[in-house]
């Protein structure tokens, strides 16, 4: 069996990949994907290598740690494969696997880059003239059918990253730009950003780290590491040590109890007043600008701060506030993003989570105006310099970055091209335009609707001491969402599970790390291990679900840990074509293998192995 470490921590990444110093441009970095042609046609006639393992390669690529697979498992950080396989598909609101038809729309474009990358290289005629040509043009397709998907107008902006939270890089850059703005006459301009992360614990593990422009990783999405690996480095790299602040905001008590709304509004009113204007100002209490994160969709489902709450927030504080919609959950309705960019919002999203693309993808949407004040801002010295001693270059190339953003596109490399974003962006949209065409919106609500229910039935009217569903949760106000937003973020099912250490034993609560392992038996083939199981449906069936977590992470109380399973695009879509009872016996199963796990911990156990 896999001993903890393995399952529980990201793969490292390559014994041969040094750390580097992280600043200079890649303009004249090799291809990657000529590169990988290159091996497969090497390859090809040996049957060593196929379209497939460059689609692979290429879905892993251009990102950071949590797209490594371990080569033990032949999974992600999450448990998660790149391949599409048999099971049950329960993890959207961590990691999800392809299915096969979005992974047929990844080697349709595999397919075309290998005909025009070969008519490219015997320089016969050929519609592009290099591969950076046909980038830009899938790159512009995937841009459009998003601009399509989500309602945005013409003067919308859409820069993609390779995850929802490399995408926190760009409002952190406006927050900052408007401190250190020339149009500040008096120059009483205070240079320091707060970043106030809310419902923190139940959002993006690097959240935190890149809201106040930090590495998250130490693996970048260019290929290097992390010097020193430090991720206090800043990634814009010119500024003050105290430039950047974050104030993090739980959505729970000590017991890990949702807050009421109306605590929760009023801890964001007062941090935001006491921050832009606070009644003993000093150096260390006053900030130029606060970047106020409106989570549309917490770990377990949750909105926080109300929109009530924004809004008055907005119109007293005006520019001084950058409001970031953390919708990267994917679970709102169709107009939601809409809604938020007409309001001056900056909106983060992903396809690989609801939306059931590969991991990972991130887009940065704003509203025409703000990004024009942020490209006049870019073009101010002294703005300008921020970057150039930066690391964002590490992150994302100047195509995908919107063209209207000129000044910051010049200010980051062209090369490599990114195919990750680009493949991962094209599985996800296969999803998205399934979920939003093929279906009426009173029919996709009444199917997530149905579903989550179901479950929680399921789990009541097992009455399993092993498992139970997280309780204090079930009457939380959802009313600052819209109904379209409830129903989906309603799709996530948050449920305690506890152990029987020995058979006789009686039921106790895994921590964190054995929560983690559970997570790994569940998304694998028990009887290839356990050759006793093998009889077993149940213990065959991988199934693939959130990651574990922990509700009340700074308390000295015991701690609450939960498991998700949770519904996503491509489930509603087969629902609604299959019927409602043959994915809930799906769902039936993967609670009856859970509990064979949970009953039997002793067997299981990593660290009695």
């Amino acid at each position: 069996m896999q001993s903890g470490a393995d399952q529980g921590q990201a793969p490292k990444a390559s014994e041969t990949q040094k750390e580097e110093n992280i600043h200079g441009t890649d303009d004249n970095a090799p291809d990657n994907l000529l590169n990988c042609l290159q091996a497969y046609l090497q390859r090809r006639e040996k049957r060593q290598m196929g379209l497939g393992d460059i689609l692979e390669e290429l879905l892993r690529s251009g990102g950071d740690d949590r797209l490594l697979q371990n080569p033990k498992t032949g999974m992600n950080k999450y448990h998660t494969p790149i391949r599409p396989c048999e099971g049950v598909h329960r993890g959207s609101c961590t990691s999800n696997v392809p299915t096969k038809e979005a992974y047929e729309r990844g080697l349709d474009i595999i397919r075309r880059l290998v005909l025009e990358c070969r008519s490219i290289e015997s320089k016969k005629e050929a519609v592009f003239t290099s591969p950076d040509d046909l980038f830009i043009w899938l790159l512009t397709d995937v841009r459009e059918r998003l601009r399509s998907i989500f309602q945005l107008n013409l003067t919308d902006t859409i820069s993609l990253f390779p995850s929802g939270t490399d995408a926190e890089f760009l409002p952190a850059l406006l927050a900052i730009a408007r401190c250190f703005s020339e149009e500040d006459e008096t120059g009483t301009k205070v240079h320091r950003v707060l970043s106030i992360v809310s419902a923190a614990g139940e959002v993006g593990s690097g959240t935190r780290n890149a809201a106040v422009g930090q590495h998250f990783s130490k693996l970048l999405p260019s290929g290097k590491l992390v010097a020193g690996g430090s991720f206090a480095n800043q990634v814009f790299g010119t500024l003050p040590e105290n430039a950047f602040c974050a104030r993090e905001m739980p959505l729970r008590d000590d017991e890990g109890r949702c807050r009421s709304t109306n605590e929760l509004d009023a801890e964001v009113e007062q941090l935001v007043q006491s921050a832009l204007n606070p009644s003993e100002p000093n150096e260390e209490s006053r900030f130029g600008c606060v970047v106020l994160h409106m989570v549309v969709g917490s770990k377990t489902g949750h909105c926080v701060p109300s929109p009530g709450c924004v809004d008055r927030l907005a119109q007293k504080h005006g520019k001084d506030l950058v409001v970031v919609v953390d919708a990267c959950q994917g679970r709102m309705g169709e107009f939601a993003v809409r809604e938020h960019l007409d309001k001056g919002r900056v909106v983060l999203t992903t396809g690989s989570k609801f939306y059931g693309g590969a991991p990972f993808s991130g887009v940065c949407i704003m509203p025409g105006d703000v990004t024009d004040e942020m490209e006049s801002l870019m073009c101010q010295s002294n703005v300008n310099a921020l970057l150039d001693k930066g690391s964002l270059r590490e992150y994302v190339q100047a195509s995908l970055l919107s063209d209207d953003l000129a000044t910051l596109r010049s200010k980051v490399p062209h090369k490599p091209l990114n195919y990750g974003v680009l493949l991962r962006w094209t599985l996800a949209l296969h999803e998205m335009e399934a979920f939003f065409i093929d279906m009426k919106t009173e029919t996709r609500n009444k199917i997530m609707g149905d579903w989550a229910q179901g479950v929680r039935n399921l789990i009541e009217q097992q009455a399993n001491p092993l498992i139970s569903q997280l309780q204090f949760d079930r009457e939380t106000d959802t009313s600052s969402a819209e109904d379209s937003d409830c129903v989906a973020l309603g799709t996530i099912i948050c449920f305690e599970c506890k152990c029987r250490r020995s058979p006789e034993s009686a039921p106790e609560s895994l921590s964190l790390e054995e929560l983690r392992h559970l997570q790994y038996l569940m998304a694998t083939d028990l009887g290839e291990e356990f050759p006793g199981l093998r009889l077993f449906q149940a213990a065959r069936l991988r199934c693939f679900m959130g990651q574990p977590v922990c509700l009340n992470p700074g308390s000295a109380k015991p701690k609450v840990h939960i498991l998700r399973v949770a519904a996503s695009a491509p489930l509603v879509v087969a629902i609604r074509r299959d019927g409602l009872e043959s994915h809930l016996s799906q769902d039936k199963m993967l609670f009856e293998k859970l509990n064979l796990i949970l009953a039997n911990w002793n067997i299981f156990d990593a660290s009695s192995t």
